[in-house]
């Protein structure tokens, strides 16, 4: 009997380890991966400083000039209408010529400063990153049990679809856990299957789940579900007395009683605090404060002096 239950304890200790180490390698890439994210945002912002400046500069020259020049021919009074007519076409002809190269920008500027880009790059780098995650967690993944009955639903179904197929997934692969976002990140535009970038998120959802209790194991120290280390409802009910009496707390089977003895204890200790506070507080009257120096009364000058 010892010595099922040192093997049974050994052999959770050894599925806790190891859930740590799935735990600390999938935080330690995904931390990888998001400092990378915000060293290439820096750089590129460097980058687009130098271009919004060149691009200042093309609207002055391109955009404010031909407007500055229309406003001139409107406002002479030398030129007949005519000429002002014909001087201004000139001024737009000139402007049209590079009006495409100004929206073009524009609309390029625009992209880039677009949230969904940044969304999109971070699931870009998690996919060049997947492959290394998989090497250290996926035979992981392949041999983890988990408590069916605490698990979410949607995430139980993917983690089982990974398992039974051994980690070879294709488009068919159960996406409910996901959100909407990361179900639009793994649609592709070539229709190819993300498989790395799904096998990624699968990751870090488990993780999450773990750290969060939605994922708990049955043969665990650390990771049990809350349940499971509590007394099971069922044999509380059946024999109540017996399991009071192994935890030497027959005493306090009834718990009406219980309470109300504590709840009186407790209300003649706060009787108790309360008068010593008053005690404490009439004492210290006519003490002076820390750091109050004393204050003596100035002596009478003699009549004499």
């Amino acid at each position: 009997m010892h010595l099922l239950a040192f093997i049974a304890s050994q052999t959770f200790r050894y599925q806790d380890a190891v859930v740590d180490s799935f735990l600390q390698t999938v935080q330690n890439i995904t931390n990888s991966a998001t400092q990378e994210l915000r060293d290439k945002i820096f750089r590129e912002r460097r980058e687009e400083r130098s271009e919004l400046r060149s691009f200042v500069q093309t609207v002055q020259t391109d955009v404010f000039q031909p407007m500055v020049s229309v406003d001139e021919i409107i406002a002479s009074e030398e030129l007949l209408t005519d000429e002002k007519i014909a001087r201004i076409k000139v001024v737009l002809l000139n402007f049209r010529a590079s009006r495409p190269v100004v929206e073009n920008r524009m609309s390029e500027m625009l992209t880039e400063t677009d949230s969904a880009s940044d969304d999109f790059e971070f699931y870009n780098i998690l996919q060049q990153k997947s492959l290394t995650l998989q090497k250290r967690t996926a035979d992981i993944i392949r041999l983890l049990q988990v408590d069916e009955k605490t698990v979410n639903k949607d995430l139980f179904n993917a983690l089982q679809h990974f398992q039974i197929n051994d980690g070879h997934l294709d488009g068919r692969s159960p996406r409910e856990f996901l959100s909407e976002k990361e179900q639009n990140a793994i649609i592709s535009d070539d229709k190819k299957f993300p498989v790395s970038l799904y096998k990624f998120l699968l990751f870090q959802k488990i993780a999450g789940g773990i750290k969060s209790g939605q994922v708990n194991f049955t043969a665990s120290l650390k990771y049990r579900s809350l349940e499971d280390y509590l007394i099971p409802l069922a044999e509380w009910n059946n024999n109540p007395v017996n399991l009071l009496e192994k935890a030497e707390l027959s005493g306090w089977r009834n718990f009406p009683e219980v309470q109300a003895e504590l709840s009186t204890i407790t209300h003649q200790t706060f009787l108790r605090v309360n008068r010593n506070l008053k005690k404490i507080r009439g004492s210290n009257k006519n003490r002076r404060k820390i750091g109050q120096f004393p204050r003596r009364p100035l002596k009478k000058a003699n009549s004499a002096d």
